[in-house]
């Protein structure tokens, strides 16, 4: 992060905390890593453009964006790989995990503006999203942010239920949840800076990941 908060926030303890937290997601699915990794480079060339003046917020979106899906620790993984729709028990849970993982990174020092992001990402713009249904500028811009990255980061690394996209495909169902789902500001910038994104490498077989992967969420554009 090249911001002047970086050496000073979050304190070493907090640091740590935060990687124990994203080591125990990475344990889950290496897939879902790779989703996460693809996320954060994008929510930071986000955060470059539409929080250029506010490098605490910046430095936050970062964090929120590693850790927004930490609370589908709570959500068992076994169900999440099957390439079929969830079960209403299941689905009640992975709808409670943006305020868990608030919960989660809440505890620890310094990181409650991170834990206000994770709780309202999966908000939309039209006020039909979860956990409290926010509209428009309610919801904090960074949640914003990381709730259109992450839809466009699943979309082209792919999930079980959902075969990887070109990032091209992934633009176009962005602008069309703009101004429904996604804030049309953040949609904007993704569109803008797509092509100049790595593009993401083939998944890797369970051999070549050592067992089986096991997912730890659905891919969220249309939720």
């Amino acid at each position: 992060m090249d911001h002047p908060t970086q050496m000073t926030w979050p304190d070493e303890d907090a640091r740590s905390q935060v990687e124990g937290l994203v080591s125990a997601m990475d344990a889950r699915d290496r897939d879902e890593r790779r989703r996460t990794t693809t996320l954060v480079a994008m929510a930071d060339r986000v955060g470059a453009r539409l929080l250029a003046d506010d490098p605490r917020a910046r430095a936050e979106l970062t964090f929120a964006a590693r850790l927004h899906d930490v609370g589908m620790l709570r959500v068992p993984a076994t169900p999440l790989q099957r390439p079929v729709p969830l079960a209403d028990g299941v689905e009640r849970l992975v709808t409670a995990h943006p305020a868990w993982g608030a919960d989660l990174v809440s505890a620890i020092p310094g990181l409650q503006g991170v834990a206000a992001y994770v709780r309202f990402h999966h908000e939309r713009w039209d006020g039909a999203g979860y956990p409290h249904g926010l509209a428009g500028e309610r919801i904090p811009l960074p949640s914003r942010i990381v709730g259109a990255c992450e839809a466009w980061a699943a979309m082209v690394i792919g999930r079980p239920h959902a075969p990887a996209r070109s990032p091209e495909h992934a633009v176009e169902e962005l602008r069309r949840g703009a101004g429904t789902q996604f804030d049309p500001a953040v949609v904007e910038v993704i569109v803008s800076v797509s092509p100049t994104m790595p593009r993401p490498l083939p998944r890797a077989s369970s051999a070549d990941e050592g067992g089986p992967r096991a997912a730890t969420g659905r891919a969220k554009s249309g939720r």
